[in-house]
């Protein structure tokens, strides 16, 4: 293995560039209704949903791994300081804004759980929510999806540290420990997510699984290993690999469609079954097939105008949902006692409405004016 092989590959300026791909907008965007609607619902549909939650996780890894190679091949190094403010003004204005709603909802009207409320905030706002949810099992309810971007965050706070180490030059062997390290990750967490035993964290055990960021680095990484793959030079790959990734794809779609709906029976489990884990490794096939093929008909569905809508504005979506929600149905409870189907037919139009109005304004006047500063950051062009 030369010193050049994989820098060269990987980080050269000649490599291929991802450019806006709008099917990835749209898969955020059909991800994110999903989700919404999981949550508004409740555990009686949809009982794979947080297969999309390893969705989310392997297109972060893809797009912010891609986004640093490019700046490598552009600029000839990555700066690690421009990289953590475009994370901020990403992410810090739209979710602080939430924080500071839930903060006065829950001085004013938490009662008696005015102290756990405080508390969650606190996680959320140190971005260790996921650490909570794990070990305190806390069973938050406004806040609980945050633990995704504790986790992120966490991840984010030693990637791109191991990426630029991996691709200094000369370091050839670097990069071949990082890739066996990944490729360790994503085959070892499944495996210990489906022999821990539910003893372990007793009560908390689900949620441990869930939340704990050692048993979830996978599906982030897996989203890195796409992006690698993405920028080898295609006219290196194998004409074996172009004839099996649209087959690869397509499997591993239904395998991700029979997770999502079948969540409920036990060989679907999500994260200690087998079938679900090994879905989870598949849907990286269907990324690289989504990025690699932008002309194909699934790939021209999540196209779609009203998919990359919803794509743009899913932060957003994704941050405020559950809060909304949780409002909403404080106006409800004594209303809809007794009648579970009737208070869904109810509140679940309202809660969704309300939401993408919030996220409408929080794109228009939060987010695009911080994106502006953000964009101060980008060393490259989109």
């Amino acid at each position: 293995m030369t010193n050049t092989s994989y820098t060269a590959k990987l980080a050269g300026p000649t490599e291929r560039k991802l450019g806006w791909n709008p099917a990835l907008d749209g898969a955020r965007g059909v991800s994110v209704v999903l989700v919404m609607s999981f949550h508004f619902m409740g555990s009686r549909y949809l009982d794979g949903a947080p297969i999309l939650v390893d969705m989310f996780f392997m297109l972060s890894g893809f797009l912010i791994t891609t986004l640093m190679f490019e700046e490598r091949a552009a600029r000839g190094a990555i700066s690690l300081r421009d990289f953590y403010l475009r994370r901020v003004f990403r992410l810090f204005p739209a979710v602080y804004t939430l924080l500071a709603v839930f903060l006065v909802f829950a001085l004013l009207f938490g009662g008696a759980e005015r102290e756990q409320y405080v508390v969650e905030f606190l996680a959320a706002a140190f971005y260790v929510y996921d650490f909570l949810i794990a070990w305190v099992g806390v069973e938050g309810q406004a806040l609980v999806q945050l633990w995704t971007l504790s986790l992120e965050e966490q991840f984010y706070f030693v990637w791109p540290l191991l990426l630029i180490a991996a691709m200094k030059a000369g370091k050839a062997r670097r990069m071949n420990a990082l890739l066996v390290g990944m490729f360790a990750v994503v085959i070892i967490m499944p495996v210990l997510r489906m022999t821990l035993t539910p003893e372990l964290g007793g009560k908390t055990f689900e949620s441990f699984l869930f939340g704990f960021s050692i048993l979830r680095p996978d599906s982030l990484v897996l989203g890195c290993l796409v992006a690698m793959i993405f920028r080898l030079d295609p006219a290196k790959n194998s004409a074996a690999l172009q004839r099996f990734l649209p087959i690869g794809g397509n499997i591993a779609l239904v395998m991700f469609a029979m997770t999502l709906c079948l969540g409920g029976f036990t060989p679907f489990a999500p994260f200690v079954s087998l079938f679900y884990n090994l879905t989870v490794i598949a849907m990286a096939l269907w990324i690289l097939d989504l990025v690699r093929r932008p002309q194909a008909k699934f790939a021209s569905l999540l196209a779609l105008p009203i998919c990359r809508w919803f794509g743009k504005r899913s932060y957003g979506i994704y941050i405020w949902h559950l809060l909304i929600y949780f409002v909403i149905l404080s106006f409800f409870e004594n209303v809809f006692v007794g009648r579970p189907k009737m208070a869904l037919l109810v509140t679940f139009p309202i809660a969704f409405a309300v939401t993408i109005g919030v996220s409408v304004l929080s794109w228009n006047y939060v987010e695009t004016p911080a994106l502006k500063y953000k964009e101060r950051f980008a060393r490259i062009s989109k």
